[in-house]
């Protein structure tokens, strides 16, 4: 069993450094950029000799700041909190400015989400002429929910708001990740100041904070998931294990919620709690109990966000024969990309 579960390690390793490799690779060598919001075609290019080596060149320097980031910062730990919370201000601050600034407004399916949601919150949906695109895209409705949701709590539907929260949550994005790298310190060797110099280095995660599509309040609420189940399966107290596992599954529940993409987080998770059920040093009522800790994981991350999709069908009589299925919308993908 612990040979199987090796394997098992290694093969999930070489297919987490073959997909990694191929993102930096393509990230390295190739620029996608929107050509028309309305239509969504996205051109790919190639990037020119300079930028690739500017790349590498940033890359590398950013490599050794974090290698020896750690030997110069020798002050006391409520010290580094107290720099570490002062940057996340500065963090959020420059994303509020960054907002403002740019004054974007939702286009294409933001706009269909979000202007569903006003609709709901001020007019109880009697407004909405595009309910075929919720039928088409049901996967939608839980987002807008959530949409509704924040309006409610806020008394407002200034679409600043859901970019003001994905600013916010950013800055939780950039702890979720350092937490992470702290939890697997305590197994191997890493450095926790590399994650969050990589992390601060993506300009892309605030430059997206006008982006209200779901995608980064979904991506901080997979990542506490993440970091709740590696706490379960360090714990060895039952009633620690189980809160950890709890939060686990309600993060990863709102996340789904939010964007139905981060089931993607929620099967690594998955795999992950089924690669430790092959530990050969536990008795069967241990397995039996980690089984059941996967079914919950399982159903109480999916029940919550297909109960609301469920309930908004039925509300307004959406017919399952439009949805798209995964096919159609490769097919439509195809249409939608320009590839140079």
């Amino acid at each position: 069993m612990q040979n199987l579960s090796n394997i098992l390690k290694t093969i999930i390793l070489i297919i987490g450094i073959v997909v990694v490799a191929t993102i930096v690779i393509l990230n390295l060598f190739l620029t996608s950029r929107i050509t028309s919001e309305a239509a969504e075609i996205v051109k790919i290019t190639f990037n020119g000799l300079i930028y690739i080596l500017g790349s590498i060149t940033f890359a590398v320097i950013l490599y050794y700041i974090s290698k020896y980031m750690k030997k110069f910062i020798k002050i006391s730990k409520f010290k580094k909190i107290l720099i570490f919370i002062g940057i996340l201000i500065i963090y959020f601050t420059l994303q509020v400015v960054w907002i403002n600034y740019r004054n974007a407004y939702p286009g294409a399916d933001q706009n269909y989400v979000y202007s569903a949601a006003v609709d709901m919150y001020e007019n109880e949906g009697t407004n909405i002429d595009f309910w075929d695109y919720f039928a088409k895209y049901p996967q939608q409705l839980s987002l807008m929910f959530d949409e509704i949701l924040v309006f409610k709590i806020f008394n407002t539907t200034n679409v600043h708001l859901l970019q003001y929260i994905n600013a916010f949550t950013n800055c939780f994005t950039v702890l979720a990740i350092y937490l992470i790298t702290g939890e697997l310190s305590k197994k191997v060797n890493v450095n926790k100041y590399r994650s969050l110099v990589t992390i601060f280095s993506f300009v892309t995660l605030p430059l997206l904070s006008t982006f209200v599509y779901g995608d980064l309040v979904g991506l901080t609420f997979s990542l506490f998931s993440v970091l709740f189940i590696m706490k379960y399966e360090n714990h060895q107290d039952k009633y620690d294990k189980i809160l950890c596992l709890i939060l686990s599954t309600l993060f990863m529940a709102v996340a789904y919620m939010t964007r139905m993409n981060m089931i993607i987080v929620a099967m690594a998770i998955v795999i992950y709690m089924c690669l430790n059920l092959l530990k050969e040093n536990e008795n069967a009522k241990l397995k039996i109990a980690r089984i059941i800790s996967i079914v919950f994981f399982i159903v109480l991350t999916i029940m919550p966000g297909k109960l609301i999709i469920n309930h908004y069908s039925k509300m307004f009589n959406l017919s399952k024969d439009n949805k798209v299925t995964l096919n159609g919308f490769f097919k439509r993908s195809k249409k939608l990309w320009v590839v140079y």
